[in-house]
């Protein structure tokens, strides 16, 4: 494992050859509500997310965004997107 800490505050965890985890707790200890997700980074430059849900309360853009190669989702639900959409398999 590799730690480093710098000037503002960074922190390195990982193998050099491997994937990288780090898992999030909470509730209490020893007890049915106590949850565990992990976000991993893997070999292949992806970040994967387990365990749980993710929510956006703010902007999400996916690739550049819209007018490129992407797509953004506002916080207001507006979705914008450069190319067909797909909806329970109809364009």
């Amino acid at each position: 494992m590799l730690i480093t800490l710098t000037i503002p505050f960074i922190l390195v965890i990982g193998s050099i050859n491997g994937n990288t985890t780090v898992t999030f707790k909470a509730g209490s200890t020893g007890s049915s509500i106590c949850k565990q997700v992990n976000l991993v980074y893997n070999t292949s430059d992806q970040f994967q997310f387990s365990g749980g849900d993710v929510a956006v309360d703010n902007a999400l853009t996916v690739g550049v965004g819209y007018g490129s190669t992407g797509t953004s989702l506002s916080a207001t639900g507006n979705i914008q997107a450069k190319g067909n959409a797909t909806i329970d398999g109809t364009n």
